[in-house]
């Protein structure tokens, strides 16, 4: 199941989208609920989860730039499509992490092409596995069900998950030798953090992830990681527009 959301000012563009998107996701047969809005501040008031944003740029009450830069304050994974008149604006977006554009007047095409790039880019993450020593067995566990590693007090490392914690029988170095380094970052000596996973940051050192807890962020290493993670949602653009 994936939560779209798609806001324009333009109606006939929000309702043109909308059935551009769900028949490509019957053709995939995968369920998807999208939200849609006409207007910016309406989507920031309600704070919605997304797999993916489809935002116009060009919108009356509220542009879609500072709307992204407000999503960022939140949500700082979700991957964000311009739909924009002007091509010119792709590079202020970069720098609230677009992960595609799509220019007026669009092809249904065009529209499939990103998803498709969005889905494919999903399922290879999904693929991924990580073989741990835990406390009760050896697990072979999707790391993109893995939120984090963190050391607790009594120097054991909690492996935190979607399906619950385990307690992993292996020191942080070697967890991060066996891990995808293009979605994990060794975010501070006593923790590891699923990029994906980073919801926001609080007080320029606090990572809060979408599970609502804590991980430490080393105050060296803050330029690299918000680096690190602008990688990940621009993943797809690399080598192709910058």
């Amino acid at each position: 199941m994936f939560n779209i959301i798609i806001c324009d000012d333009e109606k006939k563009y929000v309702d043109n989208l909308k059935t551009v998107v769900e028949d490509f996701f019957k053709k995939i047969n995968t369920d998807v609920t999208i939200t849609s809005y006409t207007d910016g501040d309406e989507l920031l008031k309600e704070k919605i989860k997304a797999d993916i944003v489809f935002l116009d740029i060009e919108m009356k009450k509220v542009d879609g730039i500072t709307v992204a830069e407000e999503i960022r304050r939140y949500d700082m994974n979700v991957p964000i499509i311009y739909v924009t008149s002007y091509v010119d604006y792709w590079r202020k977006a970069y720098s609230v992490h677009a992960f595609d554009f799509i220019t007026k007047p669009y092809t249904k095409e065009q529209v499939e092409k990103v998803l498709s790039d969005f889905v494919h880019m999903m399922e290879e993450t999904e693929e991924k596995k990580v073989l741990l020593k835990t406390q009760d067995c050896t697990v072979n566990m999707r790391q993109n069900d893995i939120y984090y590693f963190m050391i607790e007090k009594k120097k054991q490392v909690l492996m935190a998950t979607v399906n619950g914690n385990y307690i992993v029988r292996e020191n942080l170095k070697d967890i991060y030798e066996k891990l995808d380094k293009d979605m994990f970052y060794f975010s501070h000596k006593s923790s590891i953090v699923n990029l994906r996973y980073v919801e926001r940051l609080e007080n320029g050192y606090d990572i809060i992830m979408d599970n609502g807890e804590f991980v430490p962020l080393a105050h060296n290493k803050r330029a690299d990681f918000l680096k690190r993670l602008s990688s990940v949602i621009l993943e797809k653009l690399k080598g192709e527009c910058l």
